[in-house]
């Protein structure tokens, strides 16, 4: 990536979990799309995740998306699915 790319992307990915953070004490629900993605990438860091996940409001339901789930925080899940294409635009090449 040109012009610090990564380095501005892992910038905004912390800042806009510091957003949805921030928000959790009034949603009921959080979708924090490809956030599994972010974290095996390095953009945030594991551990500030799993200190969201362990201290976040009781009421709040977290759904996150992304392949290839850390075991600590697969064990923290209610749930897991495991999503795969049977039909995807990808294979056209778009």
């Amino acid at each position: 990536m040109r012009g610090g790319g990564r380095a501005r992307c892992a910038r905004e990915e912390r800042e806009g979990f510091g957003a949805a953070v921030g928000m959790a004490p009034d949603i009921d629900v959080l979708v924090l799309d490809e956030m599994i993605s972010a974290v095996t990438t390095g953009m945030i860091p594991e551990a500030r995740l799993l200190d969201f996940l362990r201290a976040r409001p009781e009421h709040l339901e977290v759904v996150m998306t992304g392949r290839d789930v850390p075991e600590s925080i697969a064990a923290l899940a209610y749930y897991l699915s495991d999503i795969r294409a049977l039909k995807h635009p990808y294979e056209q090449g778009i």
